[in-house]
């Protein structure tokens, strides 16, 4: 009898908490590395790069599976209160074209893919409708072979103000997703937590800034007040 082969690690991954709710200290989603290291070939703004973490975090439960998805225009929303930014989000999306890295016949490669294969959204700008989206099938093949990923905070991810320190920050959770660890990274990969504000709590401690080493306009704005202040004690330390 044959037997139906095993999910890949990253796959066998839950989410928790609601993902999709900025203020769950508990959401978190799961974003394969393969996802976290694109390159990409059309620009997305920081809205783009949440919002399609909150596409994946919706569809995880099915995601190597070829069927359409259907998310809430307002849990694409995020903490802002209109619509007006949705759908030009949804269109760069759409168009959005990344380079991944793939091992194929035993070297590497950069592989072209889009971000999504259809979409279909309400065409009128009320509050309600859903949001229809298709990943595109080598997407799905990329994911069932992946291994690594990064653990990623919904509440956190809400805190940047950059999408620049967003793409740091899903690296250095990537990096705490390994199974193997290089001992003289450790405290530079438990102090991201502070640095990214830690749910908006641990981060604005002037411990925690002190304790940071990471550079402070990768920090969220209320992080980088708390670093300010601690400026003097934290070149004390150093």
């Amino acid at each position: 009898m044959p037997t139906t082969p095993s999910r890949s690690r990253t796959l066998r991954q839950r989410t928790t908490g609601n993902p999709l709710d900025p203020n769950d200290p508990t959401g978190s989603l799961v974003k394969p590395s393969e996802l976290v290291d694109v390159v990409e070939l059309t620009p997305l703004t920081l809205v783009d790069r949440r919002s399609y973490n909150l596409l994946i975090a919706h569809a995880w439960d099915r995601i190597d599976e070829d069927v359409e998805h259907a998310i809430p225009k307002a849990a694409l929303r995020g903490t802002h209160k209109g619509n007006e930014r949705l759908s030009d989000t949804i269109q760069r999306l759409m168009a959005g074209q990344v380079e991944v890295r793939i091992i194929r016949d035993g070297k590497r490669y950069l592989q072209s893919i889009h971000l999504l294969a259809t979409v279909a959204r309400p065409e009128d700008e009320s509050e309600d409708g859903n949001v229809y989206y298709r990943f595109p099938a080598e997407w799905r093949a990329i994911i069932r072979e992946s291994s690594i990923f990064a653990r990623l905070q919904t509440e956190v991810m809400f805190c940047f103000s950059s999408k620049y320190a967003l793409a740091l920050w899903e690296m250095v959770q990537k990096r705490g997703g390994l199974k193997h660890k290089n001992p003289r990274n450790s405290r530079r990969t438990s102090c991201a937590r502070c640095w990214a504000c830690r749910a908006a709590s641990c981060g604005n401690s002037r411990t925690s800034a002190r304790r940071c080493s990471f550079p402070p306009w990768t920090r969220s704005t209320r992080c980088r007040r708390s670093w300010s202040r601690s400026m003097p004690s934290a070149m004390a330390v150093r």
